[in-house]
């Protein structure tokens, strides 16, 4: 039985250089995912536009469909196209788009 353990110790196969501490499993995982990059959230990029000064624009909600019904006053409110997005929400969108700025 000690001479099976000993056998199996001089193997070649046990004489693979690796980092002390570390599977094979993790050295080809690190090799693999080396990159230290954010993902941009997929929706936001869809719907929200950086400005030069840190705020970010969005298209004008509410005047699409289902609009017949409106008064002229509220079809004027919402002819503009794009709108400043409220600074409440800027510190959730620069962690949604990480390389908007």
């Amino acid at each position: 039985m000690i001479a099976n353990i000993l056998k199996a110790i001089a193997s070649p196969i046990a004489s693979v250089a690796r980092p002390v501490g570390l599977s094979m499993y993790q050295t080809t995982m690190q090799a693999r995912f080396m990159s230290n990059k954010l993902k941009s959230h997929s929706g936001a990029k869809k719907r929200f536009f950086p400005v030069g000064n840190g705020q970010f624009k969005r298209w004008q909600v509410g005047k699409r469909h289902i609009n017949v019904g409106f008064t002229p006053e509220r079809s004027n409110r919402l002819k503009g196209s794009l709108v400043i997005q409220n600074k409440s929400d800027n510190r959730m969108l620069r962690k949604a788009l990480p390389y908007a700025h």
